[in-house]
């Protein structure tokens, strides 16, 4: 999971991997949170097939999509694959982070 990250950050379009590390850390700082905010990870794994990792970076929209970018993310995805599966299957270790809290002096 580590490594498809360092690959995503590598073969990224756009920002969107630092505007969720920077979003998370603004609802953190965020001052309006009556009695503070509360966060939440819920772990859970993907377990893909070598056309499933594949789907999975085809459907990452910052992501090359297609040309020579496209070619070689899919070359990568198919070395790490290669370096990791058990069994011809990947296991993705995910992380789903929730924050929430209440706003005002009443908490309404």
């Amino acid at each position: 999971t580590a490594a498809y990250g360092e690959l995503v950050r590598r073969f990224q379009t756009d920002a969107t991997e630092r505007r969720r590390a920077d979003g998370l850390a603004a609802f953190a700082a965020f001052e309006g949170w009556h009695h503070g905010a509360r966060r939440t990870e819920l772990k859970n794994a993907q377990i893909v097939d070598r056309d499933g990792l594949h789907a999975r970076a085809r459907s990452t929209s910052y992501l090359p999509q297609s040309g020579p970018e496209s070619e070689a993310l899919h070359r990568d995805v198919d070395a790490l694959f290669d370096a990791h599966a058990k069994g011809g299957r990947v296991t993705m270790a995910l992380c789903t982070i929730v924050v929430a809290g209440d706003v005002g002096a009443d908490g309404a």
